[in-house]
């Protein structure tokens, strides 16, 4: 029996978005898969709807498919054709990596795509693998839709965000509640910037303030900064100070270790570099002849006989710039 095409629509929500095996004229959907959870990945569109002939989306035909769906899908290339009896799965999901603005700084869903490889089983259990993989995208990737100009899946990520932050799995419990007083109980440990952007959201959704909306999605964006980006920004800084500090103590430790090399030079003018090295570390407690080495080595030259001895002028030069410091 063919269904009210806003009945099928319907069903086919609940077999795409909403995860739930069924069967929809005669056609069974299971379309579950562990790498999809619903609540995290939502797909770009719905099988069997007349969304499922854009470009992105998998080369099937149904039952209630009409003669202009079947010319575009034609067009497309091979077609699965699905029948009444048959079984539409999820063979396999493949996870493609998205270049973010922001790299690994960047929301996870702005990094990542999942994509459901679909199979047609028939009744005697054979398999046909379906042309053109299906998009999901995470249920918080804003940038996305915003790239294709859907902005009402860039609304809704950003619901999803708003969600996951106040602790509350579905928007319209606060969209539809007929008041505040309605609301389901929000965590109490929020930014206070989440908890304005609540309030601009119901007072754009619930009470139709238009400037509201707008002002829901500026208090989203510096709620995230301030989560997200601020503590970065500030754990930044505190590596850079340290990192000021300890070459402050580097350019002190290295001055140390070259005036005691001239010390040591003063005592054994023909000691080669290595042993000038060793016995600077011996003197100071230190470990790494090597950093010694690289740090006197300035005083040293290669001579004939092999090896590196006192260079007579870089170490006078030397002493006289010491002097005239101390």
């Amino acid at each position: 029996m063919a269904y009210d095409p806003l009945y099928r629509a319907y069903l086919l929500a609940h077999a795409c978005r909403d995860n739930e095996a069924m069967e929809i004229e005669g056609v069974h959907f299971d379309l579950r898969h562990p790498d999809l959870d619903r609540n995290a990945w939502q797909p770009t569109a719905l099988i069997g709807s007349p969304h499922h002939l854009e470009t992105h989306t998998p080369r099937l035909l149904f039952p209630w498919s009409d003669d202009i769906e079947r010319r575009i899908q034609d067009n497309r290339g091979d077609t699965a054709e699905v029948l009444e009896g048959d079984t539409l799965l999820i063979d396999r999901v493949q996870s493609l990596p998205v270049k973010a603005d922001h790299g690994s700084l960047d929301h996870p869903h702005h990094q990542e795509s999942r994509w459901a490889h679909l199979v047609v089983r028939r009744p005697s259990g054979r398999q046909r693998a379906v042309g053109q993989a299906w998009e999901f995208r995470g249920v918080a990737d804003v940038m996305t839709p915003l790239a294709r100009g859907n902005y009402l899946f860039a609304r809704r990520a950003l619901y999803a965000r708003l969600c996951t932050a106040i602790g509350i799995e579905d928007i319209e419990d606060i969209t539809l509640a007929d008041s505040p007083k309605d609301w389901p109980k929000i965590a109490t440990d929020i930014d206070p910037l989440y908890r304005k952007a609540l309030d601009a959201l119901w007072a754009a959704e619930g009470e139709h303030v238009e400037e509201a909306a707008a002002v829901f999605g500026y208090l989203m964006g510096r709620a995230e900064a301030r989560e997200h980006v601020l503590p970065l920004a500030a754990r930044h800084a505190e590596i850079l100070d340290s990192n000021r500090r300890n070459a402050r103590k580097s350019r002190k430790g290295g001055e140390e270790t070259r005036r005691i090399a001239l010390l040591v030079i003063a005592e054994t003018p023909d000691i080669n570099r290595r042993k000038c090295a060793e016995k600077v570390a011996a003197l100071r407690g230190l470990v790494d002849i090597r950093s010694i080495e690289k740090g006197i080595a300035p005083y040293f030259q290669k001579v004939e006989r092999g090896g590196y001895r006192p260079h007579p002028g870089a170490v006078a030069q030397a002493r006289a710039a010491a002097s005239e410091g101390g």
